[in-house]
């Protein structure tokens, strides 16, 4: 069953402990919230992103864009989202892109959204960018499929506390000036078992 954390509220002392811990659980797995407090009397101050919370994973949506000049220097990784904190890793569900049409980008190559300098999590055909129309698309997710030590090949001690990020392969694009990369990301933040 997942939890949500209401925009305000005050909790009753019997349940100040259970309802304080969702709520530091939560606060801890998003980079959206900030400035928010929780007095002594558990009462919650401030407009709180919603986050489900599920035997202790915190499920949560990073949304942002890239501009022309970043797509293109991206030959560089750029950063979608913050690592997660030490002993922990951030499981990518989907990954939607909206290319927001200005000019055409023109050469590249294929992209990847992978972990910080190490294993891929999904792959994108260049052609996806090379259009000359709005285009919404989703990069697969193939990273992942469960076996017993590693997710698909995929070391978790490894990619533990390491950002996500946009990369092109080798060719950079060029013009699509004014075009800007639209992302969303949802995933779960866990913590490794130690």
């Amino acid at each position: 069953m997942a939890n949500s954390i209401p925009t305000a509220k005050s909790f009753p002392k019997r349940h100040n402990q259970r309802e304080a811990k969702v709520i530091e659980t939560a606060l801890a797995g998003s980079g959206t919230v900030s400035n928010k407090t929780i007095d002594s009397s558990c009462t919650v101050s401030g407009a709180i992103v919603s986050a489900p919370v599920v035997n202790g994973v915190v499920a949560s949506v990073a949304t942002g864009s890239l501009t022309a000049a970043q797509v293109i220097a991206a030959t560089t990784a750029h950063d979608l989202l913050a690592a997660p904190g030490a002993g922990k890793i951030n499981i990518v569900k989907s990954i939607e892109f909206f290319l927001d049409y200005a000019a055409a980008f023109t050469s590249g190559d294929d992209f990847t959204v992978e972990y910080a300098g190490s294993s891929v999590i999904g792959t994108c055909d260049k052609t996806s960018l090379l259009g000359t129309a709005d285009l919404n698309f989703l990069v697969g997710v193939t990273g992942y499929s469960l076996s017993s030590a590693t997710v698909a090949g995929l070391s978790l001690t490894a990619n533990a506390n390491k950002k996500i990020q946009f990369k092109v392969a080798s060719a950079a694009f060029a013009d699509g000036a004014g075009t800007v990369l639209k992302y969303k990301i949802h995933y779960e933040t866990h913590t490794l078992v130690s």
